[in-house]
């Protein structure tokens, strides 16, 4: 079982249920806790269910309710994980900021390699 550190929101960002596409300032998020789960979406089920999270969420009890926007961070891997509307996006953290980690993708038509989010040659 894996151990996830939960970033949420502050109440008071732009981010708030936002999904990521541009960079984002890490001032604009609270570490709240730690949650054990399998996986990512595991991690994210038991941060809706009350019940569970009470049994693997170590935190401030009034911050057990995940939302887009928020971030899950493997302890073990230092990953950091945003939550998007449908699924994960895998993220970077270089000073302050969030990035989305770009995909590399090879774009066999033309034998280049392109970056998977803009699709512009790199």
């Amino acid at each position: 079982m894996k151990i996830y550190d939960v970033w949420y929101v502050k109440n008071d960002s732009k981010c708030l249920f936002q999904e990521f596409v541009e960079p984002r300032a890490t001032h604009n998020y609270a570490s709240v806790g730690t949650i054990k789960a399998d996986n990512l979406e595991r991690a994210f089920d038991k941060l809706q269910n009350p019940l569970e999270a009470n049994m693997d969420f170590m935190g401030i009890a009034s911050s057990r309710s995940m939302s887009v926007g928020d971030v899950l961070v493997d302890a073990e891997t230092k990953t950091y994980h945003g939550c998007q509307n449908a699924g994960w996006v895998e993220l970077t953290r270089e000073s302050d900021n969030f990035f989305i980690k770009p995909e590399i993708v090879l774009d066999r038509e033309n034998y280049k390699v392109v970056d998977g989010g803009s699709n512009e040659e790199t």
